[in-house]
């Protein structure tokens, strides 16, 4: 399972492209250990947030610890459940980066519900 984890140059461009992009809000599809999730959290402004989808209760929650180490977890919003779901009850248009690094399988259904980003910068 540690291949899914995301690699150092993978959180490194996400913390990239929110500083590039100036995103305030950013969607995360697929949270595992949390560590893309720190990176975004980090590169956020003051006020920003990150709202990270994951569906199994035990990874999601491995992340909570290093958040609030790094002083990030008040810009952590853990969606806990099935993000097709979770993605469904979002406001179009609501983020400014997307990252979607989950279950490959329903990659394609994610792409649909892309509208939830506004286009600054969106990875899917």
């Amino acid at each position: 399972m540690w291949g899914m984890i995301s690699a150092p140059e993978t959180a490194g461009l996400l913390a990239f492209l929110v500083q590039l992009t100036g995103a305030e809000r950013a969607l995360e599809v697929g949270t595992f250990t949390g560590y893309a999730t720190l990176a975004l959290a980090e590169a956020l402004p003051a006020g920003g947030v990150v709202v990270t989808c994951e569906a199994d209760e035990n990874w999601g929650a491995s992340g909570a610890p290093f958040w609030a180490q790094a002083g990030v977890a008040d810009r952590i919003d853990l969606r806990l459940g099935d993000a097709l779901a979770t993605l469904a009850g979002l406001e179009p248009a609501s983020f400014d980066l997307c990252f979607v690094d989950a279950d490959k399988g329903n990659y394609g259904a994610y792409y649909e519900r892309r509208s939830r980003c506004s286009g600054r910068a969106a990875s899917w």
